[in-house]
C-alpha cells in the first residue's frame, strides 16, 4: 500500500471528542455541518484536502491542491457546489479562474443502509473503537469511520487517503466565493457528472 503500517496507526488512533455517540454500528451518518482536512497519496504524488459540508443548507465546498491530474504538474482547485441554487464553481486558485456547472444531486455523508459502502466490522486500535466499510461495487475501495461518522481513512485501487482535524460547525466565509467569480453567470451546459459529483463517486461508489 501506498501508506506505512506505523503511520496508518497512528492516523486511525485519531478521533473526535465531544460528540454525541449512539449511531447503529452497521449505520451512519456524519453530523450536519462539519469540515475535516486530508492528505491523499495518488500514483502521480500527494494531494491535500479540505471539505466544508452543510447537510442543512446542502452546501458543499472540496479544496484540493497537489498532483491531481498529473505528476508534473501542481494544481489547486476549489469547487463550491450550492445545490438549493442549482449551481456549482470550479474554481482556479492558481489562473483566477471560476467556471460554473450545474449540480448533481446532493449527497449524504452516509455508511450503510442506502449507501454503496457497507459495513463490515469494528476494529479497535490504541483505545479507539473504528468502523470499517466496504463498497459494494467497482472500482475496490474501503473506508474506516469513528463512531461519529466522522471519516478517517479511505482505500481505493489507486489511492489513500488520510483524514485529519474534524470540526463541527462550518465558519459562514467557507461559502464566499473568491472576487473574481461572478456569482450571476449562467451555468454551463453540460452531458457529463458534475466535478463534485465525480469526487463524490471516486469517494463512495456509483450511488
Amino acid at each position: 500500500g501506498y501508506i506505512e503500517s506505523s503511520t496508518r496507526k497512528q492516523w486511525y488512533q485519531r478521533r473526535v471528542r465531544g460528540v454525541s455517540k449512539g449511531q447503529s454500528p452497521t449505520s451512519c451518518c456524519a453530523p450536519a455541518q462539519w469540515t475535516i482536512s486530508g492528505t491523499e497519496k495518488t500514483n502521480f504524488g500527494v494531494v491535500s484536502h479540505y471539505i466544508a459540508y452543510d447537510s442543512v443548507k446542502q452546501f458543499v465546498r472540496w479544496d484540493r491542491k497537489g498532483y491531481i491530474e498529473s505528476s508534473t504538474s501542481v494544481l489547486y482547485l476549489s469547487l463550491y457546489s450550492f445545490y438549493p441554487q442549482a449551481v456549482e464553481y470550479v474554481v482556479d486558485i492558481t489562473t483566477k479562474t471560476c467556471l460554473p456547472y450545474g449540480p448533481d444531486g446532493f449527497v449524504e455523508w452516509c455508511f450503510g443502509k442506502g449507501s454503496a459502502m457497507q459495513y463490515a466490522f469494528n476494529m479497535t486500535i490504541g483505545g479507539s473503537q473504528n468502523i470499517n466499510w466496504v463498497g459494494t461495487g467497482s472500482p475496490t475501495m474501503n473506508w474506516v469511520s469513528d463512531p461519529n461518522c466522522f471519516p478517517v481513512y479511505f482505500q481505493s485501487t489507486d489511492s489513500t487517503t488520510l483524514f485529519y482535524s474534524p470540526s463541527l460547525g462550518v465558519n459562514p466565509n467557507n461559502w464566499v466565493l473568491p472576487t473574481y467569480c461572478n456569482a450571476s453567470t449562467e451555468a454551463i451546459p453540460r452531458s457529463a457528472k458534475s466535478p463534485m459529483s465525480l469526487l463524490f463517486q471516486k469517494y463512495f461508489g456509483a450511488n
